[in-house]
């Protein structure tokens, strides 16, 4: 029998992918190894991806990363007409079509023959650090992966910000080095940064030292400041050599201290003729200095008079007229604080007290301030550790705030520390002296207590007290061993007792004396002497007396 015929059609849809996908720049030049630059930052730039061939006619899109940004392909046939367009949501609008018989760069082919081609043009009308790497995609199905070509951008940038550092909102010191960094950050490829000073109008470069790194620039400025750069204008700027324009800059005032300058002139109607006797005259003082002079004194002793000097006062800014103080008190106590200044005028003073710990920062409130004259009292009361801080007084006149606060450092009162380094610096027969060095004293006016301790018994024997850790002891016995303690007391309590001990006191040594006769006194002297006397006149008498016997005896005989 005759079998029956089957008949099948197939449609069969075939896709024939891009051949060529080129990415021109603005002058339709082929973009080489992927790479192109360097451009310039705000510049425009244009770009174009071409591809050649394909069936259907692919889809060609510029993308930033994940980003689509072109908006409108074209499909150009050999004689260079528009075959078809599609719209993609972009942000960038671009058209784009061939003239009849031009030569497409980098496809070999000439419009009007060959297979037709497609065109997407990016434009970016200002170039932007961001703007690093673009990608043009080309498809026509989804049954392959799209082929892409990508260029990475060199971009020369500019510097995004700068700014001085270093001790720029200190007070310089005449005739000081002082030193001044200069930090530029954002260029590329590097930064150029340069110096200037301008004083009283008049600008000059200064020269200093550059550090390079990735992104980041430093210029290093030392400079040596004389008193006329006070109020100087420092200017940094740095700027992308590559770019044109200023490039970005910053400035500083300079606020430089120095001893006071003092001009003296004649008054300028005095000026260039001859001063007599007697004639009213008049001066002209001129000071330069930083900070303004406290007072101006004027003397004179131009003749046998008394030296006289006349005394003017400048209107000043207040000052604190007493050192940092550190104040102890415990919590729950009210201590008063008085802040004074020295100022000119004093009348219409204000002040101001701000608390300052670890955490944070708060005006006090003017309940608690008094103000009389120059001065300026606060009742303080700490009740919470919290309380317990840095207290700052500001004073404030006609001509300003002071620059610097009085400040009263606020700090927990609590007993003393011992004494340390006790040694026994002396000892007799019946006597001792120790002495020790001092611990901190808590905050408050400490005293020292001595305890003298007869040992092994540990008997008390002395009790002394004093204002530096030294004492001496006596009416101790000689042979006896002692033990000292010694305790440091403010009002908060005391301090754990120091202890010297095994302190024995010399005993008296024997010896034998040499014997002496007794001496005489000088009256037996005397006496022996008058005795003496007498018995050689008596036996002068005696002598004589013979004689004159034996004279007249022998006269008598005679006359017989």
């Amino acid at each position: 029998f005759d079998s029956p015929t089957l008949s099948a059609l197939v449609n069969l849809t075939v896709y024939e992918l891009p051949s060529q996908l080129v990415i021109q720049d603005w002058e339709r030049k082929p973009v080489l190894e992927g790479m192109l630059g360097p451009l310039m930052e705000g510049h425009k730039l244009t770009l174009y991806c071409v591809a050649a061939g394909g069936r259907p006619p692919p889809r060609v899109s510029w993308w930033s990363g994940t980003t689509l940004l072109a908006d409108r392909s074209f499909v150009i046939g050999h004689d260079g007409t528009i075959l078809s367009s599609q719209e993609i949501d972009v942000t960038v609008r671009n058209t784009m079509s061939y003239d009849a018989g031009k030569q497409v760069p980098g496809l070999g082919l000439r419009e009007g023959s060959g297979p037709p081609y497609v065109v997407t043009e990016l434009i970016i009308p200002s170039l932007t650090r961001d703007h690093t790497n673009f990608s043009c995609s080309a498809s026509n199905t989804n049954l392959t992966a799209p082929i892409v070509r990508t260029v990475a951008l060199t971009v020369y940038l500019h510097p995004t910000h700068v700014k001085i550092s270093s001790a720029t909102h200190e007070a310089l010191q005449e005739g000081r080095e002082a030193r001044l960094d200069c930090e530029a950050e954002g260029a590329w490829p590097a930064t150029n940064i340069t110096w200037s000073k301008t004083v009283a109008g008049t600008t000059e470069q200064l020269p200093s030292t550059m550090q390079q790194a990735e992104g980041r620039s430093v210029s290093r400025l030392r400079l040596v400041p004389e008193f006329t750069d006070h109020g100087a204008k420092i200017l940094c700027r740095a700027f992308n050599p590559h770019l044109p324009g200023p490039g970005v800059a910053t400035t500083v005032s300079l606020n430089v201290k120095f001893a006071p300058r003092v001009g003296l002139h004649l008054g300028t109607s005095l000026a260039g003729r001859p001063i007599n006797e007697a004639e009213d005259v008049y001066f002209e003082c001129e000071v330069q200095s930083n900070p303004s002079p406290r007072t101006i004194e004027w003397r004179r002793d131009v003749s046998t008079a008394q030296p006289a000097h006349h005394r003017v006062e400048a209107r000043l800014l207040p000052v604190c007229a007493v050192d940092p103080v550190i104040v102890a008190v415990g919590e729950g106590e009210k201590v008063k604080l008085e802040c004074r200044v020295d100022a000119h005028p004093v009348d219409q003073l204000r002040f101001t007290w701000f608390f300052n710990n670890t955490l944070d920062t708060k005006e006090v409130h003017n309940a608690r301030i008094s103000v009389a004259g120059g001065s300026s009292s606060l009742h303080y009361t700490p009740t919470t550790p919290r309380d317990y801080g840095t207290l700052s007084c500001w004073a404030t006149n006609q001509v300003g705030t002071q620059a610097e606060p009085c400040t009263f450092t606020v700090v927990e009162a609590g007993p003393p520390e011992s004494v340390r380094d006790c040694m026994l610096v002396n000892h007799t027969l019946g006597a001792l002296e120790v002495r020790c060095a001092p611990g901190g004293d808590g905050g408050s006016p400490q005293r020292f207590v001595a305890k003298v301790f007869a040992s092994p018994t540990h008997t008390q024997l002395a009790t002394l007290e004093a204002s530096l850790p030294k004492f001496h002891v006596t009416g101790l016995v000689p042979g006896q061993d002692y033990l000292v303690t010694i305790t440091a007391v403010n009002d908060k309590g005391a301090s754990e007792p120091q202890q010297i001990d095994a302190i024995r006191l010399k005993v008296a040594e024997k010896r034998m004396g040499e014997v002496s006769a007794p001496s005489t006194s000088p009256l037996v002297g005397v006496f022996l002497g008058l005795v003496g006397g007498f018995l050689v006149l008596l036996l002068v008498v005696v002598l004589l007396t013979r004689r004159a016997r034996s004279n007249g005896s022998v006269c008598s005989n005679h006359s017989m």
